[in-house]
């Protein structure tokens, strides 16, 4: 990979888990009183959707720093991803990356977000 993770970023990170923890906190609490309790079988992963504010956040925020042309074709490289999976995950939303690639857009998301202040 391409980047590299160094203590400043574990503070850069902390804000930006805490963010979105602040701002998935309402979501959850207004679907939590709506949310009925499915049938069947207990799932072992989850879908993305209203059950995953977290991952909606980190979602819209990748988003913002891969709309330059070409930008989600490098990062896709970078994960080790075809470029439709990368589009499944961001734009179609129908899938979730594993936890190793998650934390790899994590620390990708943080060396933009830092870069572009």
């Amino acid at each position: 990979m391409s980047f590299v993770i160094y203590p400043s970023y574990i503070e850069l990170l902390t804000e930006i888990a805490e963010a979105a923890f602040i701002a998935s906190r309402e979501s959850i609490e207004k679907h939590q009183t709506s949310k009925r309790r499915k049938s069947g079988p207990n799932r072992q992963s989850m879908r993305p959707g209203i059950d995953t504010p977290l991952w909606n956040e980190l979602r819209k925020r990748i988003q913002f720093h891969t709309s330059k042309h070409g930008a989600k074709a490098v990062l896709a490289r970078e994960l080790g991803l075809p470029r439709q999976r990368l589009h499944q995950f961001l734009r179609e939303g129908s899938a979730m990356p594993d936890a190793e690639r998650t934390l790899l857009l994590l620390g990708w998301l943080i060396q933009q977000e830092k870069a572009s202040e």
